[in-house]
C-alpha cells in the first residue's frame, strides 16, 4: 500500500469517527437501537411464518373436508369421465386442423 493512500483513509477515518463525546454516545445509541429493531423484526417474520404455516394447513384440511363431502353428489363423481370425453374431443379437434 501507498503512503498517500494510507494517508487518505486515515483522513476519512478521522472524518467518520465523531470527536465529540456526545457524539460518540449518541452514534453508538443508534447502533444499538438499530440492532434491536432488526431483532425485533427477525423475531416478528418468524411468528408470522409460524402462524402462516399454521392457517394454512387449517384451511386445507377444511377445503379437502368439504371436498370430501361433495363427494357423495353425482356429478362430482362423473368429473372423471366428463375430462377424458372433452380432452378426447378436443384432440380430435386438433388433429383436424
Amino acid at each position: 500500500m501507498s503512503f498517500p493512500l494510507l494517508r487518505k483513509m486515515l483522513r476519512a477515518r478521522r472524518w467518520l469517527v465523531p470527536q465529540s463525546l456526545a457524539t460518540r454516545a449518541s452514534l453508538a445509541t443508534s447502533i444499538v437501537f438499530l440492532a434491536g429493531v432488526a431483532v425485533m423484526a427477525s423475531v416478528s417474520l418468524q411468528t408470522f411464518d409460524k402462524q402462516l404455516s399454521t392457517v394454512l394447513s387449517s384451511e386445507q384440511d377444511l377445503l379437502v373436508g368439504r371436498i370430501g363431502g361433495d363427494t357423495s353428489r353425482p356429478r362430482i363423481r362423473t368429473f372423471p369421465a366428463e375430462l377424458v370425453l372433452r380432452s378426447t374431443h378436443l384432440r380430435a379437434r386438433r388433429t383436424r386442423r
